[in-house]
């Protein structure tokens, strides 16, 4: 009995190691009860990241003309966060049906009523820095030192924009409404 409880004792360790739970094991009632716990020291917590204050961007005929890769053009644009508990660095990588499976930077949005698609240029950049255009060739964006508060958007460290591809404005008559989703994930690097 008494190997059979250190066997499920080691189970258990090994376990609790290689999924990086902490959680201690109570023992069960009876004539032998074996609980485990684990005693860590002089390690630090992960570093916690988050992508927060995004707006989604909507584009009409109204709309301004916004800095992009390809000069100033019509277009929008919006600032969001990105922290790092540590203010560390944070990678960011953005991802739609557009950016995954597309071999330029022109990204499709769909109409939802005629399935007609309308292309667009994607673009994020950190202030003061050159626009960078996101499609397939680039999908990733660094922010170095970003902002350790990870509850308070003050001050939004990415701006990210759209402009439709070629500089097309949109007809003060247009009344379809073409979407894109794009996901953006932080990673720290």
């Amino acid at each position: 009995m008494k190997s059979n409880a250190l066997a499920m004792s080691a189970f258990v360790l090994a376990l609790a190691a290689s999924t990086g739970a902490l959680a201690a094991s109570q023992g069960t009632a009876g004539a032998t009860s074996t609980g485990t716990y684990t005693n860590t020291l002089g390690t630090t917590a992960p570093p916690q990241v988050r992508v927060f204050g995004l707006i989604d961007a909507t584009m009409t005929s109204t709309s301004g003309t916004v800095n992009s890769p390809w000069g100033a053009q019509p277009g929008v644009n919006d600032q969001f966060c990105v922290a790092h508990s540590a203010g560390g660095n944070v990678r960011l990588t953005f991802s739609s049906y557009g950016i995954s499976n597309t071999s330029s930077i022109s990204l499709p949005a769909k109409s939802a009523t005629t399935g007609a698609t309308k292309y667009y240029h994607h673009f994020a950049y950190i202030p003061g820095t050159t626009p960078s255009a996101l499609g397939s060739a680039l999908k990733t964006l660094d922010v170095a030192n970003a902002q350790n508060d990870l509850v308070n958007c003050v001050t939004p460290n990415v701006t990210k924009g759209i402009v439709l591809t070629g500089g097309v404005t949109w007809a003060a008559t247009e009344t379809d409404v073409f979407t894109d989703v794009v996901t953006v994930t932080a990673s720290p690097i």
